[in-house]
């Protein structure tokens, strides 16, 4: 008869991408939102197959990729922001897991930064940071900082891509986010 052992398996999707800017005067872009976070214990048999899938980031203004383990775990990625705005607009929302014991949202994407008056970029401002993954999910993508600048890319695993910044005509753009991950630990 097969063995079996207990397993840990925490499952994270793939982070959205953040926003670029249009070219158009003093933008600044939100971030992307942050995946959520599944996780389960279960015996499983040894040498028995589970396909696994690992959510990819998504490119600048994407959402990101879904995670699974078999038809045990799924795990969302984060999701985009819908359109910059050159006043500062929120981030994309956080992913959200299905099914086991352990769930967490990920954090939205911070708002971008921006001109306090449009279009005037000597009044540009930093952007908000992304919003903090509920224990523990991944961090959303920073809003577009001072200056002109692409946006910063997620880290791994799911963390949203920053939002671009510009002070000029010139577009920039948004991060990518941070790939997601399937975890597998043998349990006590």
């Amino acid at each position: 008869m097969p063995a079996t052992r207990r397993y840990r398996i925490t499952v994270f999707g793939g982070g959205a991408g953040g926003r670029n800017t249009t070219g158009n005067g003093a933008e600044g872009a939100p971030g992307g939102g942050g995946s959520g976070n599944h996780q389960l214990e279960l015996n499983l048999t040894v040498g028995q197959v589970i396909p696994i899938t690992v959510g990819a980031g998504g490119a600048a203004a994407t959402n990101g990729g879904s995670s699974s383990f078999g038809t045990h775990l799924t795990t969302e990625g984060g999701k985009a922001a819908p359109s910059i705005s050159a006043i500062g607009q929120g981030g994309g929302i956080g992913g959200k897991s299905a099914l086991g014991v352990h769930t967490a949202i990920g954090g939205g994407g911070g708002g971008g930064g921006a001109s306090t008056i449009l279009y005037q970029p000597t009044n540009d401002a930093n952007g908000n940071a992304g919003g903090i993954g509920i224990s523990p999910g991944a961090n959303g993508g920073f809003g577009g900082t001072q200056g002109s600048s692409d946006g910063q890319h997620g880290n791994a695993p799911g963390g949203g891509g920053g939002g671009a910044r510009q002070t000029a005509g010139t577009a920039r753009t948004g991060g990518r986010g941070g790939d997601g991950a399937v975890i597998i630990e043998r349990s006590a």
